[in-house]
């Protein structure tokens, strides 16, 4: 809800893809702007589906220009999409992958886990994204890698990175601007003194690690 909230504060048009959520809920963000969207029919714990899906909606909303994706939880990330749109809009890049300064306000194990898995990231493929930060701003030609990825590696994380792999591999322009993005306290909280969370979040870091050697060697990276 914050981050629809975010977005109608800053005029900023935005889709969501549900999964299921109560229908109070649904009518409530609606009356906040929101346009929803069920989620499509997918394999359990396959994110893919759902993400190509708002991707492709939000390029609707921009007759085929450009569309983004944040997780909803993002909302602190609201603030930041003008100035990630920037170099799309301006002509200097196709695909923008925020980097953040810190992650002094994340759980502990994505304090630990998400600096390793980007240096791994760099290590294998030469290189710099901050590609364990989620939210990715594209153009046209950017986009057609996402929404063209048939999650090859599984379909939970690497949806909205392995793609990022092809497009700077097949020269593609990729910005990487700066956000002193604040996680969400809220978020942070309830993973904080999970060991499921923590569990999860190794996971992730392995998922991905396979992922990105795999592209790699698969498209000749690093040159």
């Amino acid at each position: 809800m914050k981050t629809v909230k975010n977005a109608r504060e800053f005029c900023i048009p935005i889709l969501v893809v549900d999964g299921g959520s109560p229908e109070g809920f649904l009518e409530e963000i609606r009356d906040h702007g929101a346009t929803v969207l069920s989620e499509v029919d997918h394999p359990r714990g396959a994110m893919g589906p759902g993400r190509r899906q708002a991707i492709a909606g939000g390029f609707r909303i921009t007759d085929g220009r450009i569309s983004c994706y944040i997780e909803p939880e993002k909302y602190d990330m609201v603030r930041y999409v003008e100035m990630c749109y920037a170099p799309i809009l301006g002509d200097s890049a196709d695909l923008n992958v925020p980097r953040r300064y810190s992650w002094i306000t994340y759980p502990k194990a994505q304090q630990l886990a998400e600096p390793l898995g980007n240096l791994h990231f760099r290590q294998v493929t030469g290189l710099d994204y901050d590609m364990w930060f989620g939210p990715r701003f594209f153009n046209a030609a950017a986009g057609k890698f996402f929404l063209e990825y048939n999650d090859e590696h599984g379909g939970a994380w690497d949806p909205t990175c392995v793609p990022v792999i092809r497009a700077a591999a097949a020269g593609l322009r990729v910005a990487a601007t700066k956000v002193d993005y604040v996680n969400s306290p809220e978020q942070t909280a309830e993973e904080e003194q999970s060991a499921s969370w923590t569990k999860r979040r190794a996971a992730q870091l392995a998922n991905l690690m396979e992922a990105h050697e795999k592209e790699a060697r698969i498209l000749g990276l690093p040159r």
